[in-house]
Formats: structure tokens, C-alpha cells, sequence
């Protein structure tokens, strides 16, 4: 016997009756197309193909506003799919209408794991109409960038800048969102790949915009590229960092050690730096009424007060550096009114109140960017390796508080003899488990049985905080316990240009070491070393290019940059997220976390 679709709706509304409160006012959303999803039921009432499904969707919107008014309405949803019957006599428009519904309020709910099977159901679905069309876009934009997949979620914003009922200043402003999440580089690399005109146009903006040093050479690139494209719709809606054009220091001064165990870097800094600062004065040659000095300081022998008083007498408008964490506190007691960028982050102390940004090569940046990356990807059992130095302590702890609380960390080993590798591996994969369990088949057996030891299989990732070394002998013990299967996330410390590198890890980098740059080539051609260590060097650039965009950093304007994306944080922490780096071809260099 089959019930009127009405009854039905009747019978589920008695239900819901004794919970019903005064409406809610639905917040409205920053993006109004359909994530409003009361806006979308209303829509889908008003276009349903008959006055019986139209009732459904009012009272499912009228539902939505409700105490557990999500859930009601879902309730609804559910009862319509189940019933074959009642789900067969809805239109081809009216079936799109419900399941995009039902996707909406599971994206709510959903977990990142879930989110997977969310676009796999939205691919599923074929809108009919220009409305439903714009809808299934928009569900498809936020879950991607719910999961960090800013790439399709961008083509998908580009696709949707192509009809005339949405928001093109908006539109724009989310697509220059997701693009600045993206590393530096990556975008010369995605123009070569565009499937359209207008997608080319973006990532070209993208490049020629994020990629100069100075706002200067920033400007440039807008304006040719605004003579290239005249009727994008970029064009009517530039960049916000077009108004907020920083002055560009006239002298800037280099603070750092000449002599001692610092030197080194100190001397892969400056060299870095002294590249970046040339290719952008051959750039800007004849348009420059000054061109820019660069004074460099020894930190070595001098007191930082002294240091930076007398930078401050030579007319240094921008103080970058010291290095050391000790000159780094020492620099946050003087009364400097300068800018001044530090190469080293150190941790605050209680009522401490940062005035210096903090630009490092901190490993916990990586940790925290991995803890994210599982997090978005929905792995919720991982084991995690780590060696003995007090990086890969710092990085650990970064990673266990940066990570979602729906993933577990089943073990935590720590590889500190490359001897005993293999069995510290075996035992983290419960291999030791395995072995007891033939052992007592074998005494109730009372005779030999033949055996392979099985590791366990319930684990979704393994997490490497190591060096190249420990590197080296995990994915060799992995192999043996049958685990090279199991997905591996490393630091860049991991690896390096003469180690092989395990199909399947996935690993954090420097965009320097991973995308083509003029620069890259230009500094590998001066300083050879850069190409085997390039991570002081580019920290050198990208000093250079903060120093030019200061005003910008301290409005927390995130800053794609060759050591990663960089925005400000508390304390004065320059936040740096790396990029993730391929399997194959590109390598990165050990990248030391200060503790002098």
C-alpha cells in the first residue's frame, strides 16, 4: 500500500511537532549562492514539478530553523529515499534537488574521512538546471577546500565566474583566497597545464604577481599582465595587496655572525639575500631614482645594542636578522623603533609580548603542516618514528598537538641505534603479536608450522620525524615487515639528493628545491652549494623579499615566499607552510633547527 506523499510529510511533522521552537533567524553566509542551504530547499519548493513535492521542501525548510532542525529535516530526506516507491515519482529535477539536500547536510556533519565519499556522490549527480548547476558547484567548492584542494576548487570557481547571476567581486576574492594558499612557483607549472584560456589567465596573474620580490616588480607584473588580458574579469578586480603598496626601504642592514659555529649559515644567508637583492636591481634598472644599499653587521664580537645602534646611525630603515636564539632575546630588550625582521624564533616566555617578527626554518612548521595534512586526508590510525635530537622531540610535540582528535597515534618509536632498526619497525607494526600467536599454535600443534609473521593491517599512515640516515633503514625494515604499503610522511630532514627515495612518501619542502625559478637558476649559478643545501639561502630571499613587504607581514597578509607561505602569528612567529613535494626528481637538503 502506498501513502500520499502529503501523509507522509504530515506523519514526520507529528513527530517533529513536540520539539518545534520559535524560528531562527538562518545566519547569513559569506557565500549566498546555496550554502544558505534554507535559501536552496526554498528554491527547490519553488521549482518542484508538483504541489505535493513543493510541500516537502517548504516544511523541510521550515524544519531547518528549528531546535535540531538539521537533523529533522535530514529525517525527511531520508524517508523521501528510502520509500522507492515515493522517490521514483519525483521528477528528474525534484531527485537532484533532494540528493544535493541530503549532501549539504551530511557536508555539515561529515568528518574529513567522510568528505572523500562526498564528492564521489556529487559526481554522481547531473544538475538540470542553470540554479542546480551553480548549487553543485558551490557544494563541490567547499568541500575541496575543506580538504585543502585548492587547485580543483579554484577551476571550479573559475567555472563558476562564467555565469551572470554570481557575485564576480566576490568571486574574485575567493579565487585570489585559494591561490595564495598555494606555494610559490606551483603556478607556472599549472598555467602549462590549463585546460582553458581563462584558466591560463589566472595562474599567469598568479605568477606574475606572487612571484616578484618587491611590490615594485609586483606592480609591473599586474600592469603587463592587465595589457595581456583586457577583458578578464581579474582585471576590474585587482589584488587587495594592489592597495597596500608598502614603501620599499632604501637601505636595509644584514645582522650576523662572521665568525663561529653560525658562520656558515650566516654566509648562505647573506649570499641568498645578495642574489635576491640584485635580480631585483637589474629588474628595476631605470625606473629606481635610488638604488638600494644593503650594510652588513658582525654580531660576533658586538653587543646587540651596539650592533644595532649603529646600524641605526648609518641610516638602516630595516634591521634584518640577528641569528643566534640568545641575540634573538637580546634584540626584544632594546627599544629599537626600527622594523626589524629576526632569523630565529624563540619561545615566549610568561607576560612576554612579542614586538620582532620571527622568519626560521623551524622544523615545527613541518610537523604541523603533516598533522594537517592527515587530519584533511581522514587517516585516523598512523605510527610515528622519530630520531634522538631535540628537533625531532620539538617536531613531535608540534605534530601530537597540531593533530585532528579522531586520529590515534597507536605508537611512537624512537630510532636512536640504526642497528636495532628493524626490530624497533617489527614492533611498532605488532609483529611481535604475530610471532606469539604461532608460537602457541605451534605448542597446540605439538609440531613445526610453517609461518610468515603478519604485521598489523588496520594502519593508515606512518609519520617520519628523522634524519636521512634513519631515513634510509625505516623504509628498509618497512619492506621487510611487509609494510611498504603503508603511506609515509617525512620532514625535508629526511631527505636528500643521493638517497632514493620510497615510492609513496610523501614528504614537506622548500618551494625553492621543487619549482622552476630564474632565480633558483641564477643563485645555483653563483653559489653551487644551493643546490645540494638550499635552505639558508632561501631564507636570504625571502628576508629580502619580507623587508620590502613589511607593512604587509604586520597586517597579516600571507606572503607565498620561496621557504613556503608566510603569514604572521602570535608571539611574532612568522608561520611557514611548506610545500609538498612529488616522489620523484626533487629533492630537498637537511634544514637544522637552531638551539644556540
Amino acid at each position: 500500500m502506498t501513502f500520499p506523499i502529503r501523509l507522509i510529510v504530515l506523519v514526520i511533522l507529528g513527530v517533529a511537532g513536540c520539539q518545534i521552537t520559535p524560528p531562527k533567524i538562518v545566519q547569513n553566509s559569506q557565500h549566498p549562492i546555496s550554502s544558505n542551504l534554507e535559501l536552496q530547499i526554498r528554491r527547490a519548493a519553488k521549482n518542484a514539478s508538483s504541489s505535493e513535492t513543493a510541500e516537502i521542501f517548504y516544511n523541510a525548510a521550515t524544519l531547518l530553523s528549528t531546535q535540531n532542525g538539521s537533523q529533522q529535516t535530514k529525517s525527511i530526506i531520508a524517508r523521501i529515499k528510502n520509500d522507492p516507491t515515493l522517490f521514483s515519482r519525483l521528477s528528474r529535477s525534484d531527485r537532484f534537488e533532494v540528493e544535493l539536500i541530503d549532501l549539504e547536510l551530511d557536508y555539515r556533519e561529515a568528518t574529513q574521512h567522510r568528505k572523500h565519499g562526498l564528492l564521489d556522490r556529487l559526481e554522481a549527480l547531473a544538475p538540470t538546471t542553470l540554479a542546480q548547476e551553480i548549487s553543485w558547484l558551490e557544494l563541490a567548492i567547499r568541500v575541496r577546500i575543506s580538504m585543502e584542494d585548492h587547485v580543483n576548487a579554484i577551476k571550479n570557481l573559475i567555472r563558476l565566474s562564467t555565469y551572470s547571476s554570481v557575485s564576480k567581486e566576490q568571486l574574485v576574492e575567493r579565487i585570489w583566497s585559494s591561490i595564495k594558499k598555494l606555494p610559490l612557483g606551483y603556478t607556472n607549472t599549472l598555467a602549462k597545464n590549463s585546460d582553458t584560456e581563462e584558466e591560463f589567465a589566472w595562474w599567469d596573474l598568479a605568477t606574475k604577481f606572487l612571484g616578484p620580490l618587491t611590490p615594485t616588480l609586483q606592480q609591473r607584473g599586474w600592469d603587463i599582465w592587465q595589457a595581456e588580458n583586457p577583458t578578464h574579469l581579474a582585471k576590474n578586480h585587482p589584488p587587495s595587496e594592489i592597495s597596500l603598496r608598502p614603501n620599499e626601504p632604501t637601505t636595509m642592514a644584514l645582522l650576523l655572525p662572521q665568525s663561529g659555529p653560525l658562520a656558515e649559515p650566516s654566509r648562505a644567508i647573506r649570499d641568498g639575500l645578495m642574489t635576491a637583492y640584485w635580480a631585483t636591481q637589474l629588474a628595476n634598472q631605470g625606473e629606481l631614482k635610488q638604488r638600494q644599499k644593503i650594510l652588513i653587521y658582525d654580531t660576533s664580537e658586538n653587543a646587540m645594542a651596539d650592533v644595532v645602534s649603529r646600524a641605526e646611525a648609518d641610516g638602516a630603515q630595516i634591521l634584518l636578522g640577528p641569528l643566534s636564539k640568545s641575540n634573538v632575546k637580546a634584540m626584544t630588550t632594546l627599544k629599537t623603533v626600527t622594523p626589524t625582521i629576526a632569523l630565529n624564533r624563540i619561545t615566549p616566555t610568561r607576560g612576554y609580548e612579542q614586538r620582532i617578527p620571527q622568519l626560521s626554518l623551524a622544523v615545527e612548521d613541518e610537523a604541523v603542516e603533516i598533522a594537517n595534512h592527515i587530519s584533511s586526508k581522514g587517516l585516523t590510525r598512523i605510527i610515528v618514528f622519530r630520531d634522538d635530537t631535540l628537533w625531532a622531540e620539538r617536531a613531535y610535540r608540534a605534530f601530537a598537538a597540531s593533530i585532528s582528535n579522531d586520529t590515534e597515534i597507536t605508537s611512537l618509536t624512537t630510532l636512536a641505534d640504526l642497528k636495532d632498526v628493524t626490530n624497533k619497525v617489527g614492533r611498532a607494526l605488532d609483529i611481535d603479536a604475530s610471532i606469539a600467536r604461532h608460537t602457541n599454535v605451534k605448542k597446540l600443534a605439538r609440531r613445526e608450522v610453517e609461518f610468515i609473521p603478519r604485521r598489523r593491517s588496520d594502519l593508515h599512515a606512518a609519520v617520519g620525524f628523522i634524519g636521512s640516515r634513519e631515513y634510509e633503514s625505516l623504509v628498509a625494515a618497512l619492506d621487510f615487515h611487509f609494510g611498504s604499503d603503508i603511506p609515509l610522511f617525512v620532514v625535508s630532514a629526511a631527505l636528500r639528493s643521493d638517497v632514493p627515495i620510497k615510492n609513496g612518501t610523501q614528504f614537506v619542502a622548500l618551494p625553492l628545491t621543487l619549482f622552476s625559478f630564474p632565480l633558483r637558476y641564477d643563485l645555483e649559478a653563483a653559489f653551487p652549494a644551493a643546490k645540494q643545501q638550499p635552505s639558508f639561502y632561501a631564507l636570504g630571499i625571502d628576508a629580502y623579499r619580507l623587508a620590502n613587504q613589511f607593512e604587509r607581514l604586520i597586517a597579516g597578509v600571507s606572503i607565498p615566499a620561496t621557504t613556503g607561505n608566510l603569514k604572521l602569528g602570535r608571539n611574532g612567529s612568522i608561520l611557514r607552510i611548506p610545500a609538498w613535494g612529488p616522489t620523484h626528481e626533487q629533492f630537498t637538503d637537511r634544514a637544522p633547527a637552531f638551539d644556540r
